[in-house]
Order: C-alpha cells, then structure tokens, then sequence
C-alpha cells in the first residue's frame, strides 16, 4: 500500500517483500525536483522485480521512452507483469549493467548494490539477498563498473542520477569515484534523516 502511494502505481506481482528502499526516496526526489523535463530517452538499470522507476517515469512523463533492464529472467518476468497490468509501454531488457544496451540516453538512474561484504562474510553468492545488496569487499565493485560504462551511453548533455547510501559507501569516496571516471557532480540530493544521496552527474 505504501508503495503506490509512494510511487504512483499498481503493485500487482513480487518476487520479494521489499520495494523501494531509502536511496528509492531520494532518487524520486530526485526525479520529481531535478527534471525539466527534456528526458525524451530515459534508462533505469537494475530495475527490480516491479520496474520502480520506470513506471514511475512514465506515468508522470507519459511521452519519455523508457528502457528498464535487469540481469535476471525472473525478476524480469515479475517486471513485465507490473509494467502490462499497468498498461505501460516500456521496454525491458535482460542485461548485465550495459551488456545489451545499445543507444544513448538524456536520463539514467541507478539504485545499484552498495553494501561491503565484509559486513556479512556469511552471505552466499548467487542469492537473492547477496545479488541485492552486495558489491564486493568495499561496496564499490558495481558502481565502478556502472560510472566506468555510464558515460558512453550518455546524449551530449544527458545526466546520470547516481544513488548511493551512504552509510555505507561515504559522500567522499563517492566524490572520489565520480571524479576517476571522468564525471563532473552538478548537484548532491538529500532528504532529511536519510542516509542515502543522489548524485547528479554529466560527463566532463
């Protein structure tokens, strides 16, 4: 219920209790405070089992065309479902980060893993709950991939609505990371008693 209240659509199928989280949050902020909206192509990555952001974007920008992509058929598969019974056109794609993505875009958002394994050495590879919420010993391994290919997928003036929480990964390290990959931050969102902030990035 509190979802679509949040987030403006139906939840008719999931894989999994969760929904959103608090980086979910400020990216909606994001997109609700920080569009023009000139977004004409729009690409979420890792877009879960109810297509969050997709749905979200084109409910409120029903003219932007929208690509939601995630790595695996069933959380795929849940997407669709969600995206036809809401009776939205977008387009899903099975994809490893920008493995099967082709074309540029004015947008693209992404809620990736961040938590350190290091946290929960126990954690088994190949869950649920390790490919949602883990990225390697510092929390860092998919964001680097994920800036690394951002750029090339990017219209001349496109922007990249990068979340992150924080807690675990720290504002500076993000910083430092935007930075290595050739990126230039344009603004910081925050929400109060969030932890987590979205960065919005173009390339230098």
């Amino acid at each position: 219920f509190l979802s679509e209240q949040i987030f403006k659509n139906k939840i008719h199928c999931k894989l999994w209790s969760g929904t959103w989280d608090v980086t979910s949050l400020v990216l909606k902020k994001t997109i609700d405070n920080y569009c023009d909206f000139n977004v004409l192509k729009y690409l979420d990555i890792g877009c879960g089992h109810v297509a969050l952001f997709g749905q979200y974007v084109k409910k409120k920008f029903p003219y932007t065309e929208v690509v939601s992509s995630d790595l695996y058929e069933n959380v795929l598969k849940s997407a669709k479902q969600n995206i036809e019974k809401n009776s939205h056109e977008i387009k899903l794609k099975r994809s490893n980060l920008f493995s099967n993505i082709s074309g540029k875009f004015n947008l693209i958002t992404a809620n990736l893993p961040y938590v350190p394994l290091t946290i929960n050495q126990n954690i088994k590879k190949g869950t649920v709950r390790y490919n949602s919420r883990y990225s390697g010993n510092d929390g860092t391994e998919l964001s680097k991939k994920f800036l690394k290919l951002a750029k090339k997928h990017l219209e001349k003036n496109g922007r990249v609505f990068f979340g992150v929480n924080c807690f675990y990964i720290s504002e500076e390290t993000c910083k430092k990371m935007i930075k290595q990959y050739g990126y230039k931050i344009d603004t910081i969102v925050n929400m109060k008693f969030n932890t987590a902030k979205v960065f919005i990035i173009k390339r230098k």
